[in-house]
């Protein structure tokens, strides 16, 4: 997979692969949900790692807007679902080749520059780390799974 990574300069992640980057993001919003009362905690990600096996796996459900572009296609939007709730939700790119002002949609941004680089494989070779459902009845990503090896 072609995994290399702009960050940027400056900004908010250091990561200079895709699986790295998403595993970054996934902390980065992980630890802003901390920020929140646990009382009020959404609970939409969580981040396990078996360090054995050298990988993490990231199961995120994130609320999404839905629209149509005057050319009549789907545009699929990451909500920002922390800032209404007190924590942390703006996100640097510092340049890098994201372009999301907050980090839910740095994470979800970043799945589809994973997911498409998996499919860019050939067929035989293509990984499935990465699996993204998204549900437009119940206005999520209910499935935002990244099986990312650390080494």
């Amino acid at each position: 997979m072609a995994s290399v990574f702009d960050s940027g300069a400056g900004g908010d992640m250091s990561a200079l692969t895709l699986p790295a980057a998403f595993a970054e993001a996934a902390h980065m919003l992980f630890a802003s949900e901390l920020e929140i009362a646990a009382d009020n905690r959404p609970g939409n990600i969580t981040v396990t790692s078996d360090l054995s096996a050298a990988t993490i796996t990231v199961a995120a459900t994130l609320p999404v807007t839905t629209t149509l572009n005057a050319n009549g296609q789907v545009v699929v939007t990451a909500s920002d679902y922390l800032q209404p709730l007190g924590a942390t939700s703006e996100f640097d790119a510092g340049g890098g080749e994201l372009s999301s002002i907050h980090k839910t949609a740095a994470l979800f941004e970043i799945a589809q520059k994973v997911h498409a680089a998996e499919l860019a494989l050939p067929a035989d070779t293509q990984p499935n780390n990465l699996t993204v459902a998204i549900d437009l009845e119940a206005s999520t990503a209910p499935t935002l799974t990244l099986k990312p090896c650390l080494s």
